[in-house]
This record gives structure tokens, sequence and C-alpha cells, in this order.
């Protein structure tokens, strides 16, 4: 979807940015914009935009693949969400525990998928989105109520975009080269994606990727996040990456509260297990074909 946008919430946890590593750049006035100057300065021509084109490529190539990826159709994640610390944790994790266990099952390219805590004491709760409808299980074997959350609404499009961001940024309808970048002896690429016009607007994100430029693996993106404040912007570092089936995927995701701090960790995904296709998953996608929302009607 040329539009997508992955944060349609509408908690006020949310607002607080609860899945989100964010650095609040406080400027009210204003809307953010992470281009960088020579970026702006050259504006999207054709150059920035054949290279950028090409840049996507050799990343997603160097993930895996976009068609292998898709080839998938679906993933399982099993990962542990930490909160270290307390304020971030009190104000904007939804979970009980401070390392919660967590297994994501997605329909890969889509919004579609469900949630469920592996510890704790609602340790077997599921939460599901199906075509943007919500609902939850107490427990995998039970039946799913159909119910409007906004947690669920955000959390699950949410983690599944950021841990398929290498393969669904292609979706942007602008796409440019952003230019170079040395940090710690160690040279970059810049990719910038965003929606709707070249220029910030205040209704679709920015997306700003760091790529290795030899490997061409993805290793930080930072992202604006307009659907809540237009001058916030966040940061997320990606490594000790693995191979499965093919498709190169960060064991390590995380958020943090400082660009050029990879120690300020607001929260981060610590995966354990991987695997592909829809028979991975044990529940149905889609329990209630007959329920479908629209993304525009909980934004």
């Amino acid at each position: 979807m040329c539009n997508f946008r992955p944060f349609p919430f509408a908690n006020p946890k949310a607002i607080i940015l609860a899945l989100l590593p964010l650095f609040f750049t406080l400027s009210c006035t204003s809307l953010s914009d992470i281009r960088p100057l020579e970026l702006k300065e050259s504006g999207l021509n054709d150059d920035r935009k054949s290279r950028g084109h090409l840049l996507l490529e050799q990343m997603q190539e160097a993930h895996g693949g976009l068609e292998n990826w898709k080839s998938k159709t679906a993933m399982r994640v099993l990962f542990r969400d930490d909160w270290p610390g307390f304020w971030s944790r009190t104000l904007a994790s939804p979970w009980p525990e401070a390392e919660q266990g967590l297994l994501l099952c997605s329909l890969l390219g889509t919004d579609t998928g469900y949630i469920q805590q592996t510890n704790g004491p609602k340790a077997g709760l599921v939460w599901g989105l199906q075509n943007w409808v919500t609902y939850t299980r107490q427990t995998p074997d039970t039946a799913p109520v159909f119910k409007h959350d906004d947690d669920v609404l955000f959390w699950i499009p949410t983690v599944t975009y950021f841990m398929e961001l290498p393969f669904r940024v292609g979706e942007a309808e602008i796409i440019a080269h952003a230019g170079q970048l040395e940090k710690n002896g160690q040279s970059y690429e810049q990719l910038f994606v965003t929606w709707k016009s070249f220029e910030p607007n205040s209704t679709l994100d920015q997306y700003l990727l760091t790529i290795n430029a030899r490997t061409k693996i993805l290793e930080e993106v930072s992202y604006t996040v307009r659907d809540q404040m237009g001058f916030i912007v966040g940061h997320m570092i990606y490594k000790d990456y693995k191979k499965q089936d093919g498709i190169l995927f960060p064991y390590v995701m995380r958020s943090v509260s400082h660009k050029d701090d990879p120690t300020s960790t607001f929260h981060e995904f610590l995966v354990s297990e991987v695997s592909w296709g829809a028979k991975a998953c044990s529940l149905p996608f889609v329990p209630r074909p007959e329920l479908s929302s629209q993304k525009s009607a909980h934004q």
C-alpha cells in the first residue's frame, strides 16, 4: 500500500510512544524533517531517485531478496521485549513483565497477525488483528473475542513493520539516495523514503535508513511519527543478523532515546527464533473472514 503508515495508534500510552525509540526534537512550531542537508539542497532529482532505487534493491538482495521473502508468506518470531528503565516501562510498556516473552505470527506484507504472551501473569493471552479488526484470546485454544482495542491496533502492525522494514519500505511513493556517512571508521549510505511529498507533510511519515556501504545491510533507521506529534523523531538500531531459510533477520532491534548513543536503550527486542511459512503458526490468521475494517477509521 503506497500510503502506508505503520502507526495507527489512538491509545494515550501510545502517545508516550510505547514501542518506539524516540528522540524528542522539541520544536512544536514546525514539522520534524529528517532529510540530510545535502538531500534538501540537491532536491529530488533523477539521479537521487535512480540511486535510491538501486540502493533499495541492493539492500533487499543483501537481506535475502524481495521475491524470496514474499514467497515465505508468513513469519513466526519468538522474542523478548526488554524494558530496562523504570519510567519507560511504567509509562509506555503494555506488558506485565519487564522482560516480556512474546510470540509474533504475521502474514508478510500485511498488518494481519497476532502476538501471544509467553510468560508472566498473562501467559497465553493472544492479541490479534485481522483486516484492521482487533480481537483477543485468553489462551490459544479459546475462541477469539472481537472488540476494538487500541493497544492491539498499535502493537501488532508496528512490531510487524519494523521487523519487516528492509522489505516494506519499498512500498513508499518517494525513494531517494540521501548521501554517504562516515561513523566509527565505517562507511554508510543513506536511503530516504516517504509518501505524498518530498517536503515534510503533516500526515505521512519520513524514514531515513542507514545502510552499511560494503555489505548493504540495514543498521539503523530514523523516522517521524506524524500520527501523534509533528516534531517527534524515533531511532532504532538493527544488529546481530542471522540467516534463516535464506532471509537475513536481526536478532536485536534496539530502540534508543538518543541517535548517537547506542547504549541509551528505551527498550529492545531480543529474538531467539525465527521461522517462515504459514504452517509455522498454529492459529488461523483470519478467524472471522466476514469481519474487516479500514485503517483510516482508527487513525
